[in-house]
């Protein structure tokens, strides 16, 4: 969080809400960190002794009580005097506890965010938080690591090289980041997996971009960027996923984002495999081409710029 600007003032609060109080109390932060930091913790605390007394959907009422009781336990030790005071007091009704159902959950996020005023900002600070989701998503695995920066650098150049305006390259970028963060629900074990798949690990596989589009779709002013990074598996004769699009449907942004993915994939190194070299990674390109999956305008003009874009996919392992 750090290396965002716009998050890094977050990053004590997070870097620190596991801290028990009997120890975050004495560091040098200032109070407000401390106390935001514990109110985290105490939070954190609460809805994982809900979630774990509800495993046979028992009703959360007839918990309340004792997890009041494990809170109040650990008051001085786990968690700030007052802060724990606060709780005592809002968990006292019952309407406390109706509120942390899932459904009375997802009313609030939305109704948050519709009351939140819609506000511009800098490509440089949106690009910082994105690199943070994508790194989550690539941290999963050795294998996929710096593969999400890699495929936005590829597509914002293979952007530039069609001439398209810059604004339209950044998005390029944004969706390159942000194209496999539905591979979040994907077990780490699918991702490493050095054999053939299974018919039900190629369906868990197959449902990570439409989960990228789900995520995406509903933050105000992504939503093109949302369609691009769902379409990276689509193909040109309508085999890809996970609707199944042909030429005539896919967006030239969404092209270049599934060539990006595809060089970026094969110049790095997989369980079942090497890196491939330049020409290697353009011999299976023109092969997809002909094949009729990969777009052929979009693969020329990689060809063109073939070791430039070589390069840029591997610019990111190398940082």
């Amino acid at each position: 969080m750090q290396s965002s600007p716009l998050l890094e003032k977050l990053a004590p609060m997070v870097l620190h809400h596991h801290t028990h109080w009997s120890e975050l109390k004495d560091m040098a932060l200032p109070m407000e960190i401390k106390l935001i930091a514990n109110c985290i913790y105490l939070a954190d605390r609460v809805d994982m002794l809900s979630l774990s007394s509800r495993i046979d959907n028992s009703n959360l009422l007839l918990f309340k009580d004792e997890i009041r009781e494990k809170i109040l336990e650990k008051r001085g030790d786990f968690f700030c005097d007052e802060l724990v005071e606060a709780f005592m007091s809002v968990s006292r009704p019952e309407a406390f506890w109706f509120s942390l159902e899932n459904e009375h959950v997802d009313g609030y996020s939305d109704t948050w965010l519709s009351e939140t005023p819609v506000q511009k900002i800098d490509f440089q600070d949106l690009r910082s938080i994105m690199l943070i989701f994508s790194c989550v998503v690539d941290a999963k695995s050795p294998f996929t690591k710096s593969h999400s920066d890699g495929v936005a650098r590829l597509a914002r150049f293979i952007g530039s090289l069609w001439n398209l305006p810059q604004e339209r390259c950044e998005m390029l970028e944004l969706a390159g980041l942000l194209h496999d963060i539905g591979k979040l629900r994907m077990p780490d074990a699918l991702l490493e997996k050095p054999g053939k798949l299974t018919l039900e690990e190629k369906a868990q596989i197959k449902r990570h971009s439409f989960d990228t589009y789900n995520i995406l779709k509903n933050i105000k002013g992504m939503e093109k960027i949302s369609e691009w990074a769902a379409q990276h598996h689509e193909r040109m004769d309508g085999s890809g996923y996970p609707h199944h699009l042909d030429r005539d449907s896919i967006s030239l942004e969404a092209r270049i984002v599934a060539v990006s993915d595809v060089f970026q994939a094969l110049a790095q190194k997989r369980p079942y495999r090497d890196p491939l070299s330049p020409d290697e990674i353009m011999k299976i390109l023109k092969e997809q081409v002909e094949d009729g999956k990969l777009d052929r305008d979009v693969v020329h003009c990689v060809d063109l710029q073939l070791h430039a874009c070589w390069k840029i996919a591997i610019s990111a392992q190398q940082a």
